[in-house]
């Protein structure tokens, strides 16, 4: 079973041309999800798929893992583990191939400001031995004024702000 039912998704969000709230595609991509019976290796994948949208931006501090981007959750296993949603850890060099490939496909401004920019930010601490590319925060940068000027986005003053500080990093 192949998972163009997340193309099928993607391709709605760009048809609309709508404001996207933040954690809209991962709530459009699970419900599509709901009704497939995945593989565990397009389980996989789909979740590399979902996770950008899982994260929340931590505007004031640096998130547990030091970036801008942080889990939706995070949490303590009985060993004193911490886990967290999604798993740093699975964002590994695979799944910022997979961001990479989306953000090659998308043009609506808020998927493409999220790609870019969380290419960017977590390609930092990925396990990935790839430097981070800053091609993306460019990307970033311009999707982030895009969807401003076009008024696709909920929150412009957070995405200007974001695209300002992206400028100088």
């Amino acid at each position: 079973m192949s998972l163009s039912f997340i193309e099928e998704v993607f391709a709605e969000v760009e048809v609309e041309r709508k404001v996207l709230w933040p954690h809209e595609p991962q709530l459009r991509l699970r419900t599509a999800a709901k009704q497939k019976q995945l593989a565990p290796e397009q389980l996989k994948e789909f979740e590399y798929e979902v996770a950008p949208w899982e994260m929340f931006s931590s505007r004031n501090k640096p998130s547990c893992w030091g970036t801008f981007y942080s889990p939706t959750s995070v949490g303590e296993q009985t060993d004193g583990t911490r886990i967290t949603v999604p798993d740093l850890s699975s964002l590994d060099s695979s799944a910022i191939a997979c961001w990479r490939k989306r953000l090659e496909k998308v043009n609506h401004p808020v998927l493409r400001a999220r790609y870019a920019d969380v290419i960017w930010d977590i390609s930092k601490v990925a396990a990935s031995s790839e430097p981070q590319p800053v091609e993306c925060a460019r990307a970033a940068v311009d999707a982030y004024r895009d969807g401003v000027r076009a008024g696709l986005t909920h929150q412009p003053y957070f995405d200007l702000e974001r695209a300002l500080t992206l400028s100088f990093e």
